[in-house]
């Protein structure tokens, strides 16, 4: 049996008021080294994910675009430590981090549901 990834979850915040949080999320992830992005909408914020940021709300994405479930099936999987953090704790944010984590656990994945 291999050893057990887990990860660390984190939501940002979109207001203003909010960037001491922020800032202290990204510090906590190795100044964002060690912070993948799972539909984190904001471009500042964005670019701070350096592990990088599942998502299809960009001006770049379409119809077209898989959902953030989606391109957690095949993402390469962040390393074992890491943090996800997302601005839209919605149902395709928070699935895509239970993928990502069901993934790294070794757990299967039903691609259906």
């Amino acid at each position: 049996m291999s050893a057990l990834i887990t990860y660390v979850f984190a939501q940002f915040d979109p207001r203003p008021v909010g960037q001491d949080k922020n800032n202290g999320i990204i510090a906590d992830a190795d100044e964002g080294r060690n912070l993948m992005g799972i539909e984190v909408t904001i471009p500042h914020l964005a670019e701070r994910c350096k592990l990088g940021n599942l998502d299809h709300h960009g001006p770049e994405d379409s119809a077209e675009t898989p959902s953030a479930v989606e391109q957690a099936l095949s993402a390469e999987l962040p390393p074992a430590g890491a943090m996800l953090a997302t601005v839209r704790c919605d149902t395709d944010s928070i699935g895509a981090m239970a993928v990502l984590a069901n993934r790294a656990a070794g757990r299967e994945v039903d691609e259906v549901l």
